[in-house]
């Protein structure tokens, strides 16, 4: 095993990692994927069509190299150029999911903009997953679910899915800021480490960042 995970062996032991796939790769995958790969996980799918503009670099992980670049193959390559993950190891999907996608059955990170990509994610993978963790951002509040293939989690999560034309929609210039985007990225870390060190997560974590006024759902 590479000397990189030395500091954090005890905390998270890569040797015990699962391949993960993240959906979505903007300011929650982005963020998400070098902490897991820096953490000792090794194998990834990443699932995004965009490619990273210019809006991006200031609330997503990508710089001025990778405007124009599809946002999978912008995130590999950080991941590649700053953790022990090896190019082969990382397998881009450059769509959208679509009800004729079929996503791996592995541990998955939804980072999508939309409830009903979030639903339609869900109606695939729903108790076939060993772990789902939804990353939610609307400016500075952060609500992060980590759902288990049990009903209990299931029922849980299913609650807090409405239609997107009932979500409350902020300006555009105040939807997001990278430090907010950088507690998910930490909360996803913690989720994905507990359930493969301690088989253990919370149902929800949220926290309002301006105030950090925050609350943990058992």
């Amino acid at each position: 095993m590479t000397d990189a995970y030395v500091r954090s062996l005890d905390i998270f032991n890569p040797s015990k990692a699962k391949p993960v796939s993240i959906i979505g790769c903007g300011s929650i995958g982005s963020f998400a994927a070098l902490t897991l790969a820096k953490m000792g996980v090794q194998s990834f799918h990443l699932w995004d069509a965009d490619s990273v503009g210019e809006e991006n670099i200031g609330c997503q992980n990508f710089g001025w190299e990778h405007l124009g670049k599809l946002k999978v193959e912008a995130v590999r390559d950080i991941l590649v150029a700053n953790s022990p993950v090896k190019a082969e190891n990382v397998t881009c999907h450059s769509e959208f999911v679509t009800f004729e996608t079929r996503l791996p059955r592995i541990i998955t990170i939804v980072g999508v903009d939309s409830m009903a990509a979030r639903q339609l994610i869900w109606s695939k993978l729903k108790n076939k997953v060993p772990l789902i963790v939804d990353g939610r951002i609307g400016g500075q509040v952060v609500r992060v679910f980590s759902v288990l293939p049990t009903e209990e989690y299931a029922e849980y999560y299913e609650k807090y899915f409405v239609k997107d034309e009932d979500a409350y929609q902020l300006p555009c210039t105040q939807r997001n800021v990278a430090y907010v985007a950088n507690i998910v990225q930490a909360i996803i870390g913690r989720a994905v480490r507990n359930f493969v060190e301690v088989g253990r997560v919370e149902k929800e974590i949220g926290i309002d960042v301006a105030t950090f006024v925050n609350y943990t759902k058992g």
